[in-house]
């Protein structure tokens, strides 16, 4: 085997480390491909220290990657993934060893990561490592909404555009499961005006809020919590309506999510199943 050297991945080019991205994710369970403006981004919404993140180098090939998002005390890993041609060598646990020795030298004292739980593999690596698996998340999705259900109901919706002080505040005052990484405030606050909301008020109280960002083609749900599945129901109907040829994606929904009925109700199945798996340092 060749000497595989571990370094931060702001120490090659960035071309190189997204080429290797796709290229260790074109035959993933779910295959992913970003350009380098998407990767630009993500780094942006997902707090991704592209310092603290590291890369797999053999010569001057990039051969792994792994990125570490960073936010006060706690870290998250993503884009862990190694190009065909070099997998089963080892590779991914020196990159997750060495992103785990710089999040303890950054005193963050909890790591996550998703991972999908066909990935035996990854599983038992991140395990071996003293992840521990602490919930499950659903990636769901509708193609065919339901915009004609549930039909009369007592709420006033107002549509909110950015900024999104109300709509932010409504999310945090709902009580629903701790949103994963990706949906965090942080995270839509880092989307520069691309985020919406649907408001749903009853005798000007609050009753419900979903964030979302896309277009008539194709949208993502940032967050949906009500208090009642009935509401949720009314709110994705409104969104339905606005759009109603767009393909909707909701990610990483908690299996513990009160909304889950009201999701199924107007469509969404379950594509893809995680585990949300945390370290503790």
């Amino acid at each position: 085997m060749e000497t595989v050297t571990i370094m931060p991945a702001d120490e090659v080019p960035q071309r190189d480390y997204v080429q290797a991205l796709n290229a260790a994710y074109a035959d993933y369970y779910v295959p992913i491909y970003v350009t380098p403006h998407f990767f630009r981004e993500m780094l942006r919404r997902e707090s991704i220290d592209i310092g603290a993140s590291v890369a797999a180098v053999v010569g001057n090939e990039v051969v792994g990657t792994s990125l570490l998002g960073v936010r006060g005390p706690r870290g998250w890993i993503g884009g862990v993934g190694v190009v065909p041609g070099w997998r089963r060598q080892g590779i991914a646990r020196l990159m997750m060893e060495r992103v785990l020795e710089t999040a303890h030298s950054l005193d963050l004292s909890r790591i996550q990561l998703e991972v999908i739980d066909e990935n035996a593999p990854a599983i038992h690596l991140y395990e071996s490592l003293d992840f521990q698996a602490t919930r499950t998340l659903f990636v769901m999705y509708c193609s065919k909404p339901q915009a004609e259900h549930p039909g009369h109901h007592p709420f006033d919706l107002n549509r909110i555009g950015p900024p999104l002080v109300r709509a932010l505040r409504a999310l945090e005052q709902i009580p629903h499961p701790p949103d994963p990484w990706q949906r965090e405030i942080a995270s839509i606050k880092a989307m520069r005006g691309q985020t919406r909301a649907v408001l749903a008020s009853e005798q000007r109280e609050l009753a419900g809020v979903c964030l979302y960002s896309g277009d008539t083609l194709g949208i993502g749900i940032l967050g949906l919590a009500c208090h009642s599945p009935f509401t949720g129901q009314v709110l994705l109907a409104e969104l339905f309506r606005r759009y109603p040829n767009a393909a909707y994606t909701y990610l990483n929904v908690p299996a513990n999510d009160p909304q889950l009925p009201a999701l199924e109700a107007m469509g969404f199945t379950v594509g893809v199943t995680q585990y949300e798996m945390v370290y503790y340092a």
